[in-house]
């Protein structure tokens, strides 16, 4: 089953809605349901029923808002989302993904450097396409990610419960405690934490955390005071302080699973 959501539009701007078809034989029987992401309805139009023909279960949205209301909705299988480049937008919908339920998600870019195909992949892309692709690649790709998530899931051991833990929203720049209280951070305080809560244990000095968001050696005393500042802030969640500090070496996030009782 196909279903499409696009936000309002501007007066007069109509909005732009594919026709309806049919749901195909196997969706009823619980297909794997993929949801399509892309501004361009021609491009909607010429993947939904690709994916319908093999099977699957169809979801459309026309940009990241809509696509966002449908994941709240709806039980996903995997994302594909086309997108004209890899910027802003589109690496905090990587991140937001990948904090959420484990789904897939294939990213089909129009154009992207090799930068951005990493740093989209270490976001929490599970592919990438780039350029003109070929319509029975991406249907190939699409079916190698379901098959690979299914085996996950069939050999996965069942775990136990862990303790929450700290999450930032790469959308609101808001820093969430265990306790589900939260706190919008400035930009700087959001990437310093979300350096952290990317590399849990690993302990930075203040020149390799300056370098990794990109100010260098010379941007170690800011990255020193930044640090600083975030802390103050999160223990006002009062729950317990995530970056602790390793004297004479730097900072360190531990998550509250590896923490001595």
């Amino acid at each position: 089953m196909t279903m499409i959501i696009d936000l309002p539009h501007p007066a007069g701007a109509p909005p732009a809605l594919a026709e309806p078809r049919e749901a195909a034989p196997d969706a009823a029987r619980g297909a794997p349901t993929v949801m399509l992401i892309s501004r361009s309805a021609a491009t909607r139009l010429r993947l939904a029923p690709l994916f319908e023909d093999a099977g699957l279960a169809v979801l459309e949205a026309a940009d990241l808002n809509a696509a966002r209301q449908m994941m709240s909705a709806a039980r996903l299988d995997l994302i594909v989302f086309e997108c004209p480049s890899l910027v802003g937008d589109e690496l905090a919908f990587c991140q937001m993904v990948a904090s959420g339920p484990r789904t897939p998600l294939m990213l089909i870019a129009a154009a992207a450097d090799v930068v951005d195909e990493i740093v989209a992949l270490e976001l929490g892309a599970d592919d990438l396409l780039v350029g003109q692709v070929a319509d029975r690649l991406v249907l190939a790709r699409v079916r190698a990610l379901l098959r690979r998530t299914r085996r996950h899931d069939e050999l996965a051991p069942a775990r136990k419960p862990e303790a929450a833990e700290w999450r930032l929203d790469p959308v609101t720049r808001s820093a969430i405690a265990p306790s589900g209280r939260s706190i919008v951070l400035p930009p700087a305080h959001a990437a310093a934490l979300r350096l952290f809560l990317s590399h849990p244990g690993v302990v930075f000095t203040c020149d390799e955390g300056a370098r990794a968001l990109g100010s260098g050696p010379r941007g170690a005393p800011a990255f020193r005071t930044t640090v600083c500042r975030l802390r103050q802030r999160l223990d006002a969640l009062n729950c317990g302080q995530p970056i602790q500090t390793i004297r004479g070496v730097g900072y360190t996030y531990v998550p509250r699973t590896t923490r001595p009782s």
